[in-house]
């Protein structure tokens, strides 16, 4: 065996190895929102099933709540390539219609596509007037500035300015979470929120919140859904992303793994890090149009 066919043997040998270790002893799974939350359980339980394919990796998932996901998304953009941290990458952590993000939310590694929850929904309190979108875009435009409507989260600022997009002349007001929210229009001090469906479903099941629905297709929306995918730092290593998005597909595929997501709202979708990537891609280009649509209210309303 000549020299040079050595060296490239011992390199395709270190190579392999390390693309199928791909993890270090610990890996963290960073998480921008609390323990407990949709967000986090689903971390949870992609980080318990990863250790079938790494029995070596302990993974260790860590709650950075704060700024929908943002605290979290800068530490992950600050951290070392090595394959020792993933972020769970949330809509928040790709931009905000009110917020001017101190980071490139397109520096991140795509590594796998997770899924999303269902699109949110409109929804007021039992005895509000409003029965319908219809009736809510009504009335919004026969009394500007005279609606208020709640945001608990980046997917209620979304709402809210893809609503002002559609001619909406409505008052924000902005809450640390949407469970904050809910004594407020349940009283009767705000009149509407859009809301992620797991969050306002036990108050539509108790008959206390009523969801309003179009009917017709000049009130039809399309709201932004919530998505979650699996990225590392910049400069991440394709070998160690590939390992993992492997993994992680494998997962999100299996049946049983999907029972004990669906149940929280989340539709499992998996994908590789060019899919991954093309919806980081989108989102960023959608919350630049909404953000246009409020900047371009804030200069007819001066």
């Amino acid at each position: 065996m000549t020299r040079k066919r050595f060296v490239a043997l011992v390199a395709a040998i270190l190579f392999a190895a390390h693309a199928q270790s791909a993890c270090a002893d610990t890996v963290r799974l960073l998480v921008g929102y609390p323990a407990g939350s949709s967000a986090d359980i689903v971390a949870r339980i992609l980080a318990d099933a990863l250790k079938n394919d790494f029995p070596a990796t302990s993974f260790v998932v860590e709650n950075k709540p704060g700024a929908d996901g943002a605290i979290a998304a800068r530490e992950a953009l600050n951290s070392t390539p090595d394959g020792t941290m993933f972020l769970l990458l949330n809509n928040g952590a790709l931009g905000s219609v009110f917020e001017t993000l101190s980071y490139d939310p397109l520096a991140f590694s795509p590594v796998a596509y997770l899924g999303d929850f269902e699109p949110p929904w409109i929804v007021v309190r039992d005895s509000s007037p409003w029965k319908s979108v219809d009736d809510l875009f009504a009335h919004a435009k026969k009394h500007p500035e005279a609606l208020n409507f709640a945001s608990g989260n980046n997917i209620g600022d979304r709402c809210f300015a893809r609503l002002v997009g559609r001619g909406l002349d409505i008052v924000r007001v902005k809450y640390p979470g949407e469970p904050r929210a809910f004594p407020d229009l349940l009283a009767g001090r705000v009149d509407a929120m859009c809301s992620i469906r797991t969050a306002s479903l036990p108050h539509v099941k108790s008959g206390t919140l009523r969801v309003l629905l179009s009917h017709s297709a000049a009130s039809a929306l399309a709201m932004p859904r919530p998505l979650f995918g699996l990225a590392g730092p910049p400069g991440l290593s394709p070998a160690v992303a590939s390992r993992m998005a492997h993994a992680v597909q494998r997962i999100l595929r299996n049946e049983e793994i999907a029972k004990k997501l669906r149940p929280l709202g989340f539709e499992p979708r998996p994908g590789n890090q060019t899919q991954l990537e093309s919806i980081m891609r989108q989102e960023v280009v959608d919350i630049a149009e909404e953000r246009r649509a409020l900047d371009a209210r804030a200069k007819t309303a001066k």
